[in-house]
């Protein structure tokens, strides 16, 4: 018993560094998505890079569902939590993760939303958006601009600041 827990842990930690090595290479060619796709005996992943999705490689259908269940208990924030993979989940990987066994995300990564999609024929989808920090997006010597200096009216900027208190948080392009 012992040497097969010994031997399930090591499998959770080469699926753990497959995951690591998957958002490093998503990172390293500037993609805002990764889809995983575990259906009919394979697992297909696919980058979106500049609006288009681009196979990235093609693993087992049990490489796949490892993978999906792995990033799944390691994120936080589950809504719609629960057990049975035939429902839509959604989760958060976050870079302040607290706990031993984590999945470390890429430098330039502030979270992964993840969104969790069944499939016919027992498959599962699961989209990850990739959420940059500034600093990566526009360069270390950045410098965010307060939305009082962005030339707003005097109502507009009564509209922002009152929206910037509603909670949940506010991105404005």
């Amino acid at each position: 018993a012992d040497r097969r827990s010994t031997s399930v842990q090591s499998d959770e930690n080469a699926v753990r560094r497959k995951i690591v090595y998957m958002l490093e290479k998503a990172v390293e060619i500037g993609a805002n998505d990764i889809h995983i796709e575990a259906v009919n005996g394979r697992t297909r992943i696919e980058f979106r890079i500049d609006g288009a999705l681009r196979v990235w490689e093609t693993w087992t259908q049990r490489e796949g569902e490892q993978a999906l269940s792995a990033i799944y208990s390691h994120s936080i924030g589950q809504s719609g939590s629960t057990a049975n993979w035939q429902e839509p989940q959604a989760a958060m990987l976050t870079s302040d993760t607290k706990g031993r066994e984590v999945i470390v995300l890429p430098k330039g990564v502030i979270s992964v939303r993840c969104q969790w999609v069944p499939l016919a024929n027992d498959g599962r989808y699961l989209d990850m958006r990739l959420q940059y920090d500034s600093a990566h997006l526009f360069g270390e010597n950045f410098v965010m601009a307060d939305v009082d200096s962005l030339g707003f009216s005097q109502e507009q900027l009564r509209v922002v600041q009152s929206l910037r208190q509603v909670p949940g948080g506010m991105r404005v392009f």
